[in-house]
């Protein structure tokens, strides 16, 4: 499938300017969180992340949303009605800032290194901090724009709500476009 990106000018300035669709993701991973047993012993508890786990931390479901990425700027994770005709309101997961990257334009890729945050509230996003490395691959010239793949990798942490004595969550996860995300009426 062939559609044009431009992560942003900042990101990758020698790509000309487009619209980018939205493509859907695949998000995998894990958290990490710290329980009290008894006084003075802890236990690290691991639990999957992935699509479902993060339509379970806003309360919403996957029958009415789509978990995507918006490229037209420095990249927002967010969650976007599949229904304009539902009437809900677009989420922001978290969102990429700061980015480096360096190009290979005889190899048509970009790599990438940037910041994650999120302004989530009430859930395992909240107080999002940590990094993205990552690499944009195209189809062709890189002056085309013609994506191939984006993926991203993140060390990130955030806030285990359930946490009696401790309440970072420490998240591990990857990032991979799907297809182009397309909105129904």
């Amino acid at each position: 499938m062939r559609y044009l990106i431009v992560l942003v000018a900042v990101l990758f300035p020698i790509v000309a300017q487009a619209a980018v669709p939205l493509l859907t993701i695949k998000l995998s991973g894990t958290v990490e969180v710290q329980d009290a047993i008894s006084p003075g012993v802890t236990k690290v508890r691991v639990s999957r992340l992935e699509a479902k786990r993060v339509f379970a931390e806003f309360s919403v479901s996957g029958d009415d949303y789509a978990l995507v990425i918006d490229a037209n700027g420095p990249g927002v994770v967010e969650l976007v009605p599949k229904r304009v005709s539902a009437a809900l309101p677009t989420i922001e997961v978290f969102s990429l800032s700061g980015n480096l990257a360096l190009t290979d334009t005889e190899k048509a890729f970009g790599d990438l290194n940037a910041n994650v945050g999120s302004p989530a509230v009430g859930n395992l996003f909240e107080g999002l901090t940590g990094v993205v490395n990552g690499r944009v691959s195209f189809k062709g010239s890189i002056v085309s724009g013609i994506l191939k793949k984006f993926t991203f990798s993140s060390l990130a942490v955030g806030k285990n709500q359930s946490g009696v004595t401790n309440q970072v969550a420490l998240l591990k996860f990857k990032v991979a476009t799907s297809k182009v995300f397309t909105q129904l009426p």
